[in-house]
């Protein structure tokens, strides 16, 4: 099975590993913490055990209360001794995987350790003694398994590791590049982090042991805070809040290895200033020019009206006439 250590691919078990144990802390940290989940169910969890004393008395426990509240405490204290040593230990996963370089018609290392085991997944290209001693036989890149195991009364305790040897008649050189970066140009007032990824010319899967940390302009930023970083070969996600309060202009960005480094330009611009909106203007309105004929609010035709007033008289002209004709 694949040491979950060495497993380095984009959401692996290094990545997942860094993306979750701020929460993770911080759920630790409320069980341990005075006032804590340990300290609020203590009651309960303290008539527990006075039950169980008495079912399965312990000679050494004369005091319940007393070794109860002293055996809760050393609980507490040991969590966060751990947790302590987690935060000063959690980067050294990064680099339990190493790559050694050896030069065909040199000596080879020696590290013997006793409890050790060892085991080349390709003996044409290097070997391996019972003391890991490796022989250089021939030019290529083979890993070699390392096991120590520990034995104890109980049960033994093993652990495991990969070693990459790279077997070249030149000494290697490692080469760091920034192969993409999603903007070199960042506008302050943005909300947007900028993201850089770094290759490594040679077993890129190792790149993120590598790293160590970035810079900007020659000054350390801290990790976590000013940036990000996981695996998949090295991504870096500087946040907007640190490039905010960069001055404007060109900067460089450099990432940091223990074999070597990359670099890349930034340039920061200065915040957009929005443009003032237009004032409205006013337009004067035109009145129509008065005519001759004042206006009454009559919009009727009078021509129409005095047509019609003529035809009705002579209407009533002709009716008369014949009137007077039958009368005689």
């Amino acid at each position: 099975m694949k040491p979950l250590f060495t497993d380095r691919t984009a959401g692996g078990f290094l990545e997942e590993v860094h993306k979750q144990r701020t929460e993770l802390r911080k759920t630790a940290e409320y069980v341990v913490s005075d006032g804590g989940l340990i300290d609020q169910y203590y009651e309960e969890t303290k008539l527990s055990a006075e039950n169980d004393h008495v079912i399965n008395p312990d000679e050494e426990d004369t005091s319940p209360e007393y070794s109860y509240q002293e055996k809760t405490e050393t609980l507490k204290t040991w969590l966060k001794n751990r947790l302590a040593w987690l935060d000063a230990n959690i980067n050294s996963i990064d680099d339990m995987v190493h790559t050694i370089t050896y030069v065909i018609g040199r000596e080879p290392a020696l590290s013997k350790v006793d409890e050790y085991s060892y085991e080349s997944e390709n003996y044409d290209i290097a070997d391996v003694d019972f003391y890991g001693v490796v022989k250089a036989l021939a030019e290529g890149t083979v890993r070699i398994h390392v096991q120590s195991s520990t034995y104890t009364e109980e049960d033994p305790h093993i652990c495991e590791t990969w070693v990459t040897i790279i077997v070249s008649d030149t000494p290697f050189v490692p080469e760091y590049t920034v192969v993409s970066a999603d903007q070199t140009v960042w506008q302050k007032g943005t909300e947007e982090d900028i993201t850089l990824t770094v290759k490594r010319n040679e077993e890129d899967e190792t790149c993120f042991s590598h790293f160590k940390g970035v810079l900007m302009d020659e000054k350390e930023l801290i990790r976590d805070t000013d940036y990000t970083a996981v695996s998949g070969s090295t991504v870096i996600t500087n946040n907007a809040a640190t490039l905010d309060v960069l001055s404007e202009g060109e900067h460089t960005v450099t990432a940091v290895f223990d074999d070597g480094k990359a670099e890349t330009k930034l340039t920061i611009e200065k915040a957009e200033t929005p443009e003032p909106s237009p004032e409205p203007t006013m337009t004067p309105s035109t009145s129509p020019e008065p005519s001759g004929t004042p206006s009454t609010g009559d919009t009727s035709n009078p021509a129409l009206w005095t047509g019609l007033i003529a035809g009705s008289a002579a209407v009533i002209v002709i009716c008369l006439i014949l009137r007077n004709k039958l009368m005689k």
